[in-house]
Protein backbone atom coordinates (compact mmCIF):
# COMPACT_ATOMS: atom_id res chain seq x y z
CA UNK A 1 0.00 0.00 0.00
CA UNK A 2 2.67 2.56 -0.90
CA UNK A 3 -0.08 4.83 -2.18
CA UNK A 4 -1.53 5.23 1.35
CA UNK A 5 1.57 5.89 3.44
CA UNK A 6 0.14 8.92 5.21
CA UNK A 7 -3.06 7.08 6.16
CA UNK A 8 -1.12 4.19 7.66
CA UNK A 9 1.17 6.63 9.51
CA UNK A 10 -1.90 8.35 10.92
CA UNK A 11 -3.34 5.03 12.11
CA UNK A 12 -0.09 4.06 13.80
CA UNK A 13 0.24 7.48 15.42
CA UNK A 14 -3.35 7.43 16.65
CA UNK A 15 -3.00 3.92 18.00
CA UNK A 16 0.16 4.92 19.88
CA UNK A 17 -1.53 7.93 21.48
CA UNK A 18 -4.55 5.84 22.41
CA UNK A 19 -2.49 3.10 24.05
CA UNK A 20 -0.45 5.71 25.91
CA UNK A 21 -3.61 7.37 27.23
CA UNK A 22 -5.02 4.08 28.51
CA UNK A 23 -1.73 3.03 30.11
CA UNK A 24 -1.23 6.41 31.77
CA UNK A 25 -4.73 6.22 33.22
CA UNK A 26 -3.93 2.82 34.73
CA UNK A 27 -0.61 4.17 35.97
CA UNK A 28 -2.38 7.03 37.74
CA UNK A 29 -4.79 4.59 39.33
CA UNK A 30 -1.88 2.48 40.61
CA UNK A 31 -0.12 5.59 41.91
CA UNK A 32 -3.21 6.56 43.90
CA UNK A 33 -3.58 3.08 45.32
CA UNK A 34 0.06 2.18 46.11
CA UNK A 35 1.84 5.55 46.20
CA UNK A 36 3.80 7.44 43.61
CA UNK A 37 7.22 6.40 44.91
CA UNK A 38 6.50 2.69 44.63
CA UNK A 39 5.02 3.05 41.16
CA UNK A 40 8.00 5.05 39.92
CA UNK A 41 10.39 2.41 41.28
CA UNK A 42 8.52 -0.32 39.41
CA UNK A 43 8.46 1.76 36.23
CA UNK A 44 12.20 2.33 36.45
CA UNK A 45 12.85 -1.42 36.82
CA UNK A 46 10.87 -2.42 33.71
CA UNK A 47 13.36 -1.00 31.14
CA UNK A 48 16.21 -2.73 32.98
CA UNK A 49 14.43 -6.07 32.71
CA UNK A 50 13.75 -5.64 29.01
CA UNK A 51 17.34 -4.53 28.39
CA UNK A 52 18.48 -7.82 29.94
CA UNK A 53 16.14 -9.94 27.79
CA UNK A 54 17.21 -8.24 24.55
CA UNK A 55 20.25 -10.48 24.40
CA UNK A 56 17.92 -13.47 23.88
CA UNK A 57 16.39 -12.02 20.74
CA UNK A 58 17.45 -13.68 17.48
CA UNK A 59 20.13 -11.90 15.49
CA UNK A 60 18.53 -10.34 12.42
CA UNK A 61 21.87 -9.92 10.62
CA UNK A 62 22.68 -13.65 10.48
CA UNK A 63 22.11 -15.47 7.23
CA UNK A 64 20.48 -18.89 7.43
Amino acid sequence: MPKYKSIIAGFVNGFSWGVSAVLLSMLGLCAEKFGIKEVLVVISIIPCLFAYFVKYLPDATKNN
